[in-house]
């Protein structure tokens, strides 16, 4: 199997796990540098990342930096290799410094269009003076908007070769992952209302006869797993949403606690507030404090007095997007 076939199966399968990946390819260079266009790397939130960009300083600064900023958009980052340089983080990769400089230069014109209608001849004796401003002008804005988007977010480096390299960056999993613990009712209905509103969702459960992919969407991904080793079925980070909904206060229990010790977005717990209070009092028992149990919605959902299973969806799924939209 060649390296360029191999990268691409452990891609895929590190996509199909569902956990927080970046893509970084180089597709520019310019002078003296060990990256060339075309090179790949990818980069997961923790553990091993796989490919190259050609080694050294540069690669070790994107592999931080992605894990620091975690870029929820594709983003195309400019490095200077040189000792001097400063390689600068364009997150707009999109940006036009020509355009919004002709777009400037064209009002300047018009305005000064204007502002010269009383002698034709004024503007015939002017033209070539305003050519060459305009000329001007256009190096100048072009020089001026280079330097503050390298002042924006500039990372220095100390590799020498003298060439420069541009990186595109790009997000191969959902910004907002959600993982539904448990695949009862409630859970088979979040489930066909979040993939509608851009959640990549889980659904795990220790009940594998729940698991049937004609009763979920087909874009859920369905995980069999011991609710007492939960933590092997999600990938925690910052950007998490879980909801607890299992079967049973002991599995509850179980559940808010792996999840209590890691980091989330949202962490929400079906049921009434009576359950809610008992559940709360045997976690606080294991030394969870109230601060801890303040981080989770319960009982989840807006109050809409929701009864059915689809209703009961429709309220924690509201409170899902407030939370992602905040």
């Amino acid at each position: 199997m060649s390296d360029l076939s191999a990268y691409f199966k452990r891609l895929s399968a590190a996509i199909e796990a569902g956990e927080p990946l970046w893509q970084a390819s180089v597709v520019e260079t310019d002078g003296s540098t060990p990256a060339r266009v075309g090179m790949k790397l990818a980069v997961p939130l923790s553990g091993d990342t796989f490919g190259n960009l050609g080694g050294g300083e540069m690669e070790y600064l994107v592999i931080n930096t992605i894990r620091t900023e975690q870029p929820k958009t594709v983003v195309k980052w400019n490095f200077n290799l040189d000792e001097q340089g400063l390689p600068s983080i364009q997150k707009d990769t999109f940006k036009d410094i020509d355009s919004k400089s002709e777009s400037f230069l064209r009002r300047q014109e018009s305005s000064e269009t204007l502002s010269g209608n009383n002698s034709m001849s004024f503007l015939r004796k002017q033209e070539s003076s305003d050519t060459q401003s305009v000329t001007q002008n256009k190096s100048f804005l072009r020089k001026q908007e280079s330097s503050e988007i390298q002042s924006q977010t500039d990372i220095q480096t100390k590799m020498i070769c003298g060439g420069k390299v541009e990186v595109l960056i790009e997000p191969l999993f959902s910004a907002h992952p959600l993982y539904i613990i448990g695949a009862g009712h409630c859970g088979r209905a979040l489930a066909e209302f979040a993939v509608k509103a851009d959640f990549q969702v889980t659904v795990i459960d220790n009940r594998k006869d729940l698991l049937q992919p004609d009763a979920f969407p087909s874009e859920c991904r369905l995980v069999y797993n011991d609710y007492a080793s939960i933590a092997e079925a999600i990938s925690f980070n910052a950007n998490a949403f879980i909801v607890i909904m299992t079967y049973g206060h002991l599995h509850d229990r179980q559940v808010l606690e792996s999840c209590l010790r890691q980091p989330f977005r949202y962490l929400g717990m079906i049921g009434s507030k009576k359950k809610v209070a008992e559940t709360f009092n045997k976690v606080k028992a294991n030394g969870f404090s109230d601060n801890d149990l303040s981080r989770v919605h319960a009982p989840i959902g807006m109050p809409i007095g929701s009864h059915t299973p689809y209703e009961i969806a429709v309220s924690i799924l509201a409170e899902l997007i407030q939370i992602k939209n905040s």
